[in-house]
């Protein structure tokens, strides 16, 4: 199935990254059009890219809702070169042993000063847990006791390029599932570690609460005191962890069951599956109940919702 991966040379390279990444502007140190190169493919919701360039500057500014939406977290892998990210009034050099991990609707400021190699996952953000998006308004290098998990992800990269021309849309769906999979633990246990240097327990029982229930979503039964007793403290306890989040641990429970909800209803992949079983598949026992909370959340029907994301 050819044509699945877009590649760019040359002069075409820049288009080809506005159309990619959204809104940014390069600036290259005069290199020769023949050394840059850019490949990229979409995996189900994600997106893997390879670029490959002469030392030059990106600048992006609100980058959202472009050609493939880069409504996104980003993690950058550096293969060969020098380069460093700057966003949120935070500078951080990164290389071949530590990836970076930003939110490109942020502004920021990329510089690689030598010529480089980067592999690039883009990632929605709906995928991961609200306190996480929140927290990272700059770049986060992500900590070495996930080198070796880096060094799959990195593989997988490589091959979803590859391999992509050969893979039918529920294959490619299917390895972009298993790259966020793979991810979760670099972006939720990354910001973890990089805000719990100092920070008090709490962090840490918010952190663990939230993989919890992001991993269990799909039991009805999932109650509050439940979740305590697989964190070992207190309800009250719990409750003060969540006081950050602005909600209790319920409203959390239910907020990420309607986000998942709402991200199967826009894939095209599931377009088989009946709105019932996408609501009891987060969880909802009641197809009554998920319309009303979906309606009073988004407002529109899931139905209504899927049919204007889907055409």
């Amino acid at each position: 199935m050819a044509g699945a991966c877009s590649v760019a040379s040359g002069p075409d390279f820049p288009a080809l990254a506005r159309q990619l990444f959204g809104n940014v502007r390069l600036s290259f140190a005069g290199e020769p059009n023949q050394s840059k190169r850019l490949a990229s493919a979409a995996l189900g919701s994600v997106r893997v890219s390879d670029l490959r360039a002469g030392p030059h500057t990106v600048q992006g500014e609100h980058v959202v809702k472009a050609t493939h939406d880069p409504d996104c977290l980003k993690l950058l892998f550096q293969s060969d070169g020098s380069s460093t990210i700057e966003q949120g009034g935070r500078q951080v050099e990164f290389g071949r042993a530590r990836p970076v991990l930003y939110d490109p609707t942020r502004a920021y400021t990329l510089v690689n000063q030598t010529r480089v190699h980067l592999l690039m996952l883009q990632v929605p953000r709906e995928a991961f847990s609200r306190s996480a998006i929140q927290s990272l308004s700059s770049p986060v290098l992500i900590p070495r006791a996930f080198s070796g998990l880096c060094r799959v992800v990195r593989s997988m990269i490589d091959s979803g390029l590859s391999e992509v021309d050969h893979l039918d849309d529920a294959s490619r769906t299917g390895m972009g599932d298993g790259l966020i999979g793979l991810i979760r633990p670099l972006i939720e246990g990354g910001l973890a570690r990089s805000e719990m240097t100092g920070a008090h327990s709490l962090n840490l029982l918010l952190y663990r609460a939230r993989m919890f229930i992001d991993d269990n979503l799909d039991q009805p039964d999932l109650t509050v005191e439940q979740i305590a007793i697989r964190m070992g403290c207190s309800q009250s306890y719990l409750f003060r962890a969540f006081q950050t989040e602005g909600l209790s641990p319920a409203q959390y429970i239910w907020d990420r069951r309607l986000e998942r909800a709402r991200a199967v209803l826009t894939s095209p992949v599931a377009r088989h599956r009946s709105v019932t079983d996408i609501a009891f598949a987060a969880g909802f026992t009641s197809g009554a109940h998920f319309s009303r909370a979906f309606r009073s959340r988004f407002g529109m029907t899931p139905r209504d919702f899927r049919r204007a994301a889907l055409g």
